[in-house]
Order: C-alpha cells, then structure tokens, then sequence
C-alpha cells in the first residue's frame, strides 16, 4: 500500500488543537531505555492524538543537542486542561526550532501511549473541537 503524500493544509494526518499547558520532559537513551536526563519544564502550544509541541524556555545546551541528534526517547507529561489527571507518553523529535537563542520549539511524535491516555487525549480534542463551533 503507498504512503500517502499530505501537503498543504492536509499534511498532517491528525487535526492539531492549540492548547497551553504545562509539560514535564525528559531524555531517555534509545537503546537501553536507561534515563539521563532530569525533568524539565515546557508549555504545550499544540497536541494531536499523535504528537505534540512544546515551548521550552532556556535550556540547556547539552540537552537541546541531544534532542536535535535524534537518538533520544522524549517521555513527556501533560496536564490538559480539564483533564483528571495528565496524559504520560513517549515518542521521537519530529520538527525543531530556535528562536532568540532562548525559545525552543520541540515537537513529538508518540511512539508509546495507553489506551487510557489516548482516550482521555481524544476527549479532550473533541471538546476543543466542539469549542470552535
């Protein structure tokens, strides 16, 4: 089965809903799963059912080299809104950005989230969506 191409306003595959909130990350190795990084503190500006960004402010060299390497897991966890409790998943950096040398821009695609955690992250995207009615 081909891939299809997405372009233009069509080129994500999962509606994105804009939304402020807190998030905490941290690195973890690849290949061992072994953690070596602490938690940081970012803000949510956008999440899909599949990924997310986030707005980090002043951090740390070292650790935005190893986000823009590549070869890191991101677990994150976000308190929604509205939300009981925060939705915890992993995944991969997917787009990145700098702005002013103190803004970072980071985005993630959930390679692991529970069930439970999808379902209350659909709900959430639904309610936004009906917000916009």
């Amino acid at each position: 089965m081909e891939e299809k191409k997405f372009s233009g306003l069509e080129r994500r595959r999962f509606i994105r809903v804009a939304a402020s909130a807190p998030v905490k990350f941290r690195l973890v190795e690849e290949k061992d799963r072994k953690k070596f990084s602490e938690t940081y503190n970012a803000t949510l500006k956008d999440i899909s059912i599949n990924a997310l960004c986030m707005e980090i402010s002043g951090l740390e060299k070292d650790i935005w080299e190893r986000i823009k390497g590549g070869d890191n897991i991101i677990e994150v966890e976000v308190s929604l809104p509205g939300v009981e409790g925060s939705i915890k998943a992993s995944g991969e950096s997917l787009r990145l950005s700098q702005e002013r040398g103190v803004l970072y821009y980071v985005g993630v695609i959930f390679t692991s989230i529970s069930t439970e955690d999808r379902e209350k992250l659909v709900g959430f995207i639904q309610k936004r969506l009906a917000e916009r009615r």
